[in-house]
């Protein structure tokens, strides 16, 4: 088994304590883990709830060893990188988008070992395993990103959903995308080429800066 090869493991949920009932939960899994490997392997659980100095404390055992799964939520997409964790494991895979099961395989394999990610669903939707499919055969985070772009939505730009077409105006951002990167384009070509000594264009292109930033 790969964990006896010294290799550990992210198995990631997509709730926290069964606050969705049809989805796996890092409490209950986490629980359920530790009975079932009691002896062989350290399980430990991480998420949202977690205090931050607890978190850091897991994350370092983790890192050491004294931990060899680590059940959590997607908390570990970004910034975390320990080396021998070479092993993903996503329940739900389906409520996911797929920049951010992107973002957490990222989380794997990141030296000269190989990584393993398995995205686990019972969903019987074709689109869902399409999506997945999809996944598993691009590594490139901007083509994931524009394909999740177009099948799932963008949400909203003000409030909190994050899927779904809404509509604004007169833009359409997925029927216009490349109207939108045409004045893009045309507007970064401009301000290459524009005299830089008037202050409202100083102006703009010290806000814009600041923006890009």
């Amino acid at each position: 088994m790969l964990l006896d090869q010294g290799n550990l493991c992210y198995i990631v949920c997509a709730s926290i304590e069964g606050e969705n009932s049809s989805a796996r939960n890092v409490k209950e899994l986490t629980e359920n883990l530790n009975e079932h490997y009691r002896g062989r392997y350290a399980i430990d659980g991480i998420h949202s709830k977690v205090e931050a100095e607890r978190q850091e404390a897991i994350m370092q055992d983790f890192k050491e060893k004294k931990i060899n799964i680590l059940v959590c939520t997607s908390i570990i997409e970004v910034g975390i990188d320990i080396v021998d964790a070479n092993i993903l494991i996503v329940y739900n895979a389906e409520r996911f988008g797929l920049s951010q099961l992107h973002q957490l395989r990222c989380r794997i394999g990141r030296q000269a070992k190989p990584g393993f990610c398995y995205l686990l669903s019972d969903s019987q939707d074709e689109e869902v395993s399409e999506r997945l499919q999809f996944l598993a055969a691009n590594n490139d985070g901007a083509k994931i990103a524009l394909y999740d772009f177009f099948r799932r939505g963008f949400g909203e730009l003000t409030g909190v959903k994050q899927s779904g077409r809404q509509y604004y105006g007169l833009i359409d951002f997925q029927g216009d995308l490349q109207l939108l990167e045409d004045s893009r384009n045309d507007a970064e070509s401009y301000l290459e080429n524009a005299k830089t000594d008037d202050p409202l264009l100083l102006k703009y292109l010290n806000e814009s800066i600041i923006i890009n930033n």
